[in-house]
């Protein structure tokens, strides 16, 4: 995936959309790039996923309304798309607001919300959007599911090269292989 693109979505990047708790996403832009044949189960703190390849992780401290939050990105590269899933703990008492999260990951990314749904997920409130993006030119399409998993915002997210109607071949797979413990 060109660097472009990819260094618009890291999540440093993205710190903004973290304070109106917004989606955090994806790529390293050191991040070696692998095959999304085969899907691996990875375990994170707090969750498993199956993810095409060996994530890399990335951690920082960031601030907002309510307080210093600590942001967790693990993200694969693999060639022309990048899949991550994002965890971020939510003070006691802070509202989550998945639609501002939905706007707050467009604006991040140059982006216009094309769908919005709601949804549940093992009983949690979700939205699955889809973003077209531009970034210097560079056109991209983001799936996502943003889930208020009360006390954490948990974020999946796969973004491909190209404006695209349907999601790459994995996402549902990769999406519905989600357990939060």
């Amino acid at each position: 995936m060109p660097l472009t693109l990819v260094r618009a979505l890291r999540p440093a990047s993205l710190a903004t959309a973290v304070l109106s708790l917004g989606l955090l996403t994806a790529c390293s832009d050191g991040a070696e790039e692998q095959d999304a044949t085969e899907l691996e189960t990875f375990e994170g703190e707090g969750f498993s996923i199956d993810l095409p390849g060996e994530p890399t992780m990335d951690t920082q401290t960031v601030q907002s309304p309510a307080g210093e939050l600590e942001l967790t990105t693990y993200s694969v590269d693999f060639g022309e798309a990048a899949v991550a899933i994002a965890v971020t703990d939510v003070p006691e008492g802070a509202p989550v607001d998945l639609d501002g999260s939905v706007d707050g990951a467009a604006s991040n990314i140059n982006g216009t919300v094309r769908e919005s749904e709601t949804g549940e997920f093992d009983g949690l409130e979700t939205r699955d959007a889809v973003i077209d993006a531009e970034v210097e030119g560079q056109e991209g399409t983001a799936f996502a599911r943003i889930i208020d998993a009360e006390g954490r915002l948990v974020q999946v997210l796969q973004i491909v090269e190209g404006t695209v109607e349907e999601p790459p071949e994995n996402y549902d797979e990769i999406v519905d292989s989600l357990q939060l413990s």
